[in-house]
């Protein structure tokens, strides 16, 4: 994957800061290529760019603020971070950073190693990854928030996910699909304190063909969030007694996931399954669901309510694109109420400068209860 300098902040005319160094081992002495490197601003902590070293250990960032104290922190898999603090002359306008060199980390060492700051970027192995805390959002910002923070991701409007310009074919929570595999129920319900790293990485089909490979996204999330709870309510009333209510709740513990929905409303909306009511309702409640808009074409006012429950097993532990060993199962109860009134006006001509004017009003009612229950395993 091609990573280049990545921007916390928004273009500025003041920011032409130079700096470049390389980073290495300190023992024996080689190149430590994908090394994350990040600056911050002392005065506030606040992340200003980060970046990977080279295939040669090199690094180079620009855009940088002049005259003011920055730290620079040095991170790689398997060794302490190393910070530096730095200050970027008016005159030169670059900093030359003496060689990095990186001490491995000793586990069995009983010296306490603070670490200051989180490697907003990192390889492990041929996985790109994203550390969540690197990135301050308020506290309702979901997955997807956090990813549009994220530089060349790009999050569409009908959930879809792009890397680079390429295709994300496959958004998984802890390694597996998340309540049937729907991006929108992940990014928009999943708090972004609950994740720990967003993983990037590709997936091949056939391992002979290294070509017929899948870019997928990862949400790896806190241990402590393993076993969590969400859900949202929502209600609103108009004129002339209009109404709409719906609510949410989803459960998620190891290989079990469960979401139930309700939804009451006589605004003409209507849905065909827990799913797309699941869609509808979620916690961030951006590009609400079409399936679930108000049908302005229907007859009459329809009183519309209805419940389901949508479950999702796995049965293996590490899902493969061909072996998902998951049981999705969704059952849907619904009902409508149909009132339409009619009111008509006939004029009758009886001849001799006679006419009849006959009014006359009428209501019909009806009542549909439907119910499905689907699974695939």
């Amino acid at each position: 994957m091609c990573i280049t300098d990545i921007y916390a902040q928004k273009k500025d005319s003041t920011l032409v800061g130079t700096l470049e160094g390389s980073i290495r081992d300190s023992v024996y002495n080689f190149d430590l290529q994908s090394a994350t490197l990040a600056i911050y601003r002392v005065s506030d902590s606040s992340l200003i760019i980060f970046s990977l070293a080279d295939n040669y250990g090199a690094f180079n960032m620009q855009k940088l603020p002049l005259d003011t104290l920055l730290r620079l922190t040095a991170s790689y898999v398997g060794y302490k971070n190393k910070d530096i603090f730095i200050r970027i002359s008016k005159d030169t306008k670059k900093y030359v950073v003496p060689t990095i060199n990186m001490e491995r980390s000793n586990n069995d060492s009983m010296d306490e190693v603070v670490v200051k700051s989180t490697a907003p970027i990192q390889m492990n192995g041929d996985t790109l990854e994203f550390n969540a805390d690197a990135f301050h959002l308020d506290k309702n910002a979901v997955v997807e928030d956090l990813l549009k923070k994220i530089p060349n991701v790009t999050v569409w409007g009908d959930g879809s996910i792009t890397v680079n310009g390429k295709e994300i074919k496959s958004l998984k929570v802890d390694g597996k699909p998340f309540m049937g595999g729907n991006n929108k129920l992940a990014l928009q319900n999943i708090a972004k304190g609950a994740v720990d790293k967003i993983q990037v990485y590709q997936v091949a089909k056939n391992e002979s063909n290294q070509m017929d490979s899948t870019a997928e996204i990862n949400i790896k999330l806190k241990a402590n969030m393993k076993t969590s709870s969400f859900g949202k309510i929502g209600f609103g009333i108009g004129t002339d007694s209009r109404y709409t209510a719906d609510g949410n709740f989803i459960i998620t513990s190891g290989k079990t996931q469960i979401g139930f929905s309700a939804s009451t409303n006589n605004v003409n909306e209507t849905s065909e399954d827990t799913e797309a009511q699941l869609r509808n309702g979620t916690f961030k409640g951006v590009n609400a669901s079409p399936e679930y808009q108000p049908d302005f074409s229907r007859a009459g006012t329809n009183k519309f309510a209805a419940g389901g429950i949508m479950l999702q097993h796995d049965f293996v532990d590490n899902p493969t694109w061909n072996n998902s060993g998951s049981l999705n199962a969704d059952y849907f109860l619904k009902s409508n109420n149909q009132t339409v009134d009619n009111r008509t006006n006939t004029l009758s001509l009886l001849g001799d400068n006679r006419s009849q004017t006959t009014l006359a009003n009428f209501s019909t009612y009806s009542t549909d209860l439907s119910n499905k229950l689907s699974a695939k395993y």
